[in-house]
């Protein structure tokens, strides 16, 4: 690539040929397997609803379908999610619905009532990305004010408490004993998807820049699950702060060393040297996960023999930090 910004001659690549595709009907078969949290969801969730529905029967509470749209609302597929919008769901309806209650008796005027529902209602599709609690709050406001005003019963803020406490039961209540997703649990999967998508790219990427370019992808979408994940570990109680912060650590320098590979690959270094820097750290890398596995502290990489050029120097130098930094991260989780 070097010589190709040099001269101005068009940069040689080597055709590998479009990579084999899976069928589709193989994801397809995992995600309705018995063992998939997609059919396991599903199966929550329609249990929690009929649940919720009985038991709105049972206890003849008014308006019993809002218990079941709570249910709907608040059950995620994971714990975590769960846990998160059960509480924003509460407190942003029981603050919506007294809200509505103070207000609803003040408003008489359609033309009062009407300039009230229009910053209302733009509040609550603006907050909405923002903070699910306070977008339930005003949503609820409004609801309660439209109900309220077309129906003239006055009661109906008591009835919305109610009916998304019993819902918000319902839903905890399946989700911490129907297969209780928790993150802390798959986190460490995560981490081995991640580090060995950084491997496979490094394997793939001293193969040339098409099979570089498709592990680079393959490498970013298991960094977006690991991200993924990450978010939802956030949302469950009782995860401790180090553990959150050794995993953002993981992350931030998985990134910084697939950078640092594809610059090595790429800015034109000399073969040898790149592929001895290749190979040190895809063994330092098979070190750190063979002890994450077996739980245990991995050593201390042995010190690596400095190139002579001064950049790759630089970049093997970088690339020993990050690993050292990976390693103690890895150690902590």
């Amino acid at each position: 690539m070097a010589d190709a910004l040099r001269t101005g001659k068009e940069h040689p690549t080597t055709s590998h040929g479009p990579l084999p595709d899976a069928p589709a009907r193989v994801p397809l078969r995992d995600q309705l397997a018995l063992h998939s949290p997609l059919v396991r969801h599903a199966a929550r969730m329609g249990f929690a609803v009929a649940t919720a529905g009985a038991l709105g029967q049972a206890l003849q509470v008014r308006r019993s379908v809002w218990m079941t749209v709570t249910v709907v609302i608040i059950l995620q597929p994971d714990l975590g999610s769960t846990v998160r919008r059960a509480l924003d769901r509460v407190a942003g309806t029981v603050l919506g619905a007294i809200s509505a209650a103070l207000v609803a008796p003040l408003v008489h005027r359609p033309f009062i009532f009407g300039a009230l529902l229009f910053p209302l209602s733009a509040l609550a599709v603006a907050l909405r990305p923002i903070n699910y609690g306070l977008y339930s709050a005003f949503v609820t406001l409004v609801f309660l004010l439209i109900s309220e005003s077309s129906s003239g019963d006055w009661h109906l803020a008591g009835v919305r408490i109610a009916t998304t406490l019993l819902g918000g039961g319902v839903a905890l209540l399946f989700a911490f004993l129907f297969w209780p997703t928790r993150e802390a649990e798959r986190i460490s999967a995560q981490i081995v998807a991640l580090l060995s998508s950084l491997r496979d790219y490094i394997a793939a990427a001293r193969q040339g820049p098409v099979a570089e370019r498709a592990a680079r992808r393959r490498f970013g979408l298991a960094a977006a699950a690991a991200d993924a994940s990450l978010s939802r570990l956030l949302g469950e109680p009782g995860v401790p702060e180090a553990r959150i912060e050794s995993m953002m650590a993981v992350l931030t320098y998985a990134r910084r060393l697939r950078a640092s590979l594809g610059a090595l690959f790429t800015a034109g270094h000399h073969p040898s040297d790149a592929a001895d820097l290749a190979a040190r750290v895809d063994a330092a890398l098979g070190r750190l996960l063979q002890a994450f596995l077996e739980q245990r502290a991995a050593a201390t990489a042995p010190a690596w023999p400095t190139p002579q050029h001064p950049r790759l120097a630089a970049l093997a130098a970088r690339v020993v930090r990050q690993l050292e930094i990976l390693r103690s991260a890895l150690q902590r989780l």
